[in-house]
This record gives C-alpha cells, structure tokens and sequence, in this order.
C-alpha cells in the first residue's frame, strides 16, 4: 500500500516539472569586450529580462576562452559575445553583430534562448519613437481558460491511476497472487462462503484505494501548489479589506485594485454575496454564513493598511 501511494507522488513530481511550463532560470555568460553605452544598453535589456522573465539569469566572463569551457563542461547554457568596436558599429549603422554561443545538442535550452535574444535583439533595433495615439489595427488574444502549470494538469490522472491499481492490488489480484504462491489453501478453510471472501476482498481493496486518495489529493495538491480561490475564509478577508498588487492565480497574473467593503456591508450582506460566488458561475461551493464573516471581522480588526496589498 505504500508503494502503491509513493510511486504516483514520485511520478507527478518527475512528470509534472518534466514537460509543460516554461523554462526559466537558464544560465548565460555574457562576455562584453567593447563596454561602450550601447553595449551597457544591450546589456541591461539582458537585465531586465533576468529580472522579470527569470528566462535566464546572466554570469559575467571577460575571458571568452573561459566562458565557452564552462559551456562545454555544462555550467553554463549559453554564451553571448559582444565583440570589440560593437558600439562603433551601432552608431555608424555599419551591421553590429552579437554573437549566441549555444550548445545545439541541448534543444531544451537553446530553442529558448534563440527565442528570447532574437526578441531582445529586435527590441534594440526598433529605437524609433512610436506615436502616442496608434494608428494600426492591432490583435488583442484573449485566452479562454487560464494558464495551468502540467504538473497541476497531471495530478488528477495521477490519483485516479493510484486509486485504480489500489482496487485491482488489493482486490482479485492478490487472491491470484497467493494462488502462484501456494497460500490459498488457507482461504479454503475458513469459515466463510465463497461471496463473503470475494466481498472480503472487493472491500478491502476500496478502504486502501479511498485512503490512498485521500493522502495522494492532500500531498499531491501540497506538492502541486493547488490553490483554493474559494476558500470563504479568504474570500471574507478579501471583500472585508480589499485586495491591491499583482497576484498570480494558476500561473496567469493579474494586476488590480479592489475596494474594502468591510465598513459598508454588514456580516450578513458580505456572507450573502460569498454564497452567491461560490455557487454561481459553475462553482458549488457550500454557503457561506455570517459567523464566519464576523470571525474574520474580528480576526483582522487590526489591520491597518486597507486595502491590502496581493
């Protein structure tokens, strides 16, 4: 039975974080041999993206020798050169080039970084300033369903299939096992029918496959980061003191502001709205009640800085 719990655990975090998301954290060397203003903008641009996109994060080399050694023994994924006289070129237009060192037998991490430098090389080049009312037709793509990391994607399958193979290892397949092994001559004589010893069996396979997905939804979910956007708990304090900043829900971020209602709404007229949330819009989520809105009320009473801060 433990196995059967550990191997689905080992399986959503080897899978999970395997395929699906992006890939971040990529480390590159930047080998900057002309250090002239317009290589300390390409080079902040390189920045801005490590700080932000955390699609790479830079490590600085002024030998280029060392930096494609450290790429060639795997401490590094990339190497970028921008060669001497790279700010000469710039302002005489006379075609700069930056160099991308990447090592092509990793496709997982060059594609990526072929991706995000070429963005950042177009970027650089469009130095014209753009007008402040546009004038072309742009497409806005909106997106149906949010973001969802795979690892959160693969955790259902994940406790149904340990529940599945619970049922079947604790059911028929064990008598069948003890059959190869010579020991079912002791269910032949003891002193129950032939229905009771298959329900015997059938039970005892469901009690471990229900116990085994109730610990694989818990540690799953944990392992995962499975958020609870419904929580009434939450979703109390939030309608009581607001909600500014950015905040990221299932890999998408939003960034808003909502006012506190805590001292224009009573107990009862916050909780009749939660209800109506968390039972409208596909959501079946229980009521809400009054006492737990007043209890988050009082909870939080000190609180100062409203609206909070996401």
């Amino acid at each position: 039975m433990l196995v059967s719990m550990v191997f689905p655990l080992i399986q959503l975090v080897v899978l999970g974080y395997a395929f699906g998301g992006k890939i971040k954290n990529l480390k590159v060397g930047v080998v900057d041999q002309d250090h002239l203003l317009p290589a300390v903008k390409l080079r902040e641009m390189f920045g801005a993206i490590a700080a932000n996109a955390r699609t790479f994060e830079t490590v600085d080399y002024s030998d280029p020798r060392r930096a494609i050694q450290d790429l060639r023994n795997g401490r590094i994924n990339g190497v970028v050169n921008i060669p001497p006289h790279f700010s000469r070129h710039v302002l005489e237009q006379a075609g700069p080039q930056v160099a991308l060192i990447e090592d092509n037998t990793d496709n997982f991490a060059s594609g990526p970084l072929e991706a995000v430098f070429s963005q950042i090389v177009g970027a650089y080049n469009s130095s014209q300033v753009k007008p402040r009312l546009a004038h072309d037709v742009t497409l806005s793509v909106v997106e149906m369903y949010p973001y969802v990391p795979y690892i959160q994607y693969l955790l259902p399958g994940s406790i149904v299939m340990s529940i599945f193979m619970m049922v079947m290892i604790g059911g028929g397949i064990i008598f069948i096992d003890d059959k190869a092994r010579g020991l079912h001559e002791g269910y032949l004589v003891t002193p129950i029918s032939k229905f009771e010893l298959i329900m015997g069996f059938n039970l005892s396979g469901a009690v471990k496959a229900i116990l085994a997905g109730l610990v694989l939804s818990t540690l799953g979910a944990m392992l995962a980061g499975v958020p609870d956007p419904l929580d009434p708990a939450r979703l109390a304090r939030l309608v009581l003191h607001g909600l500014t900043g950015p905040v990221t829900v299932a890999g998408a971020t939003f960034n808003g502001a909502m006012p506190a209602w805590g001292d224009q709404l009573t107990d009862a007229e916050i909780a009749a709205v939660l209800t109506y949330v968390r039972s409208h819009f596909d959501n079946q989520s229980p009521a809400v009640s009054a006492t737990l809105v007043a209890a988050e009320r009082a909870a939080t009473a000190s609180r100062t800085n409203r609206p909070r801060t996401g």
